[in-house]
């Protein structure tokens, strides 16, 4: 899991290792909200592409619980991001 932390290309490389092995569990538990097979894979998919951009898994570290459920927590909030900008009222005319 440090070397996930690394900004380098190795770093990124280690996330991508590292994510996909986590990847099933996070479709699993989008799947148990509900999502159907193709807004399941958006969102994995997405949720990578937000990780790889502003910096992985920084705030992750053993002091601060289970990588599992720091990683779960994060794709929660990554969903009702997404949940909430799908469903945002239009303003102005």
């Amino acid at each position: 899991m440090l070397a996930a932390q690394a900004p380098d290309t190795a770093g990124r490389a280690a996330l991508a290792e590292l994510f996909e092995a986590y990847r099933t569990p996070l479709s699993a538990f989008a799947r148990r909200r509900g999502l159907d097979a193709v807004s399941v894979e958006d969102a994995v998919q997405g949720f990578a592409v937000k990780l790889l951009a502003h910096g992985g898994i920084v705030g992750a570290g053993p002091d601060r619980g289970r990588f599992r459920n720091y990683l779960l927590a994060a794709f929660r909030h990554h969903l009702g991001d997404e949940h909430r900008r799908a469903h945002a009222a239009k303003r102005g005319g």
